[in-house]
């Protein structure tokens, strides 16, 4: 059993690296930028983003309901993959402006922040299914800070990237293309993490020790 647990803590250390780098680090830097770019002004991209968190919010409730249906592990796997199909349909067409183009970010927009909520809800089940009670703190500590320093490191990587693109691709960092191919790169790295999920076990460690029957106790 230890084994497991080690190994599932170890395998969502990785995942929570990945998601930290390009969800919350590259992605959040880049999206706005990209959407600049295409001649957004200030009006749309503030409706991108609160139709985005309106979505995560209103999604929070249900995705914890699916926790109970299909397990925190699998349902971990549906949000990264439905984040990764997400910003695939809202990168690779090449619309038109107009007002298909504007339904099209807002639907894909709205996907990718369900996926968000079907992750983020059922993390912290995840966690504690797959360690014990004196692993916890510990835990939840290194998850926070590798959150932390990856989405640092996300930002960072993100801040250079589009400029190096540029040059390879002979355009401005004023045209949306060095952006655009920036956040597919950054796509495809998140798209790892639904292996390391993958290769996470269903077992846990939902035993209840003596101290935390005590501590349940009046």
């Amino acid at each position: 059993v230890y084994q497991n647990v080690s190994h599932n803590v170890r395998l969502y250390f990785i995942t929570a690296g990945l998601i930290g780098f390009t969800l919350e680090g590259m992605h959040s830097l880049l999206f706005n930028l990209y959407l600049s770019r295409l001649d957004y002004g200030p009006e749309f991209i503030g409706l991108i983003n609160g139709t985005g968190m309106w979505a995560f919010a209103l999604f929070s409730l249900p995705a914890g309901r699916l926790n109970h249906r299909w397990g925190s592990r699998r349902t971990m796997l549906v949000g990264v993959a439905t984040i990764v199909l997400g910003y695939a349909l809202f990168l690779l067409p090449t619309l038109e402006a107009g007002v298909f183009r504007h339904g099209w970010f807002l639907v894909t927009v709205v996907l990718i922040s369900i996926g968000a909520a079907t992750f983020f809800v059922n993390t912290a089940p995840f966690l504690m299914e797959s360690t014990s009670l004196k692993e916890r703190d510990h835990v939840f500590s290194i998850y926070a800070a590798i959150g932390a320093l990856s989405g640092f490191t996300g930002s960072l990587v993100g801040g250079f990237l589009p400029g190096l693109l540029s040059s390879l691709l002979r355009s401005s960092t004023d045209h949306p293309a060095p952006y655009r191919y920036s956040l597919l790169i950054s796509s495809l790295l998140m798209a790892s993490a639904i292996f390391s999920i993958r290769a996470t076990t269903s077992n846990s460690r939902r035993q209840e020790t003596s101290e935390e029957q005590r501590n349940v106790r009046p």
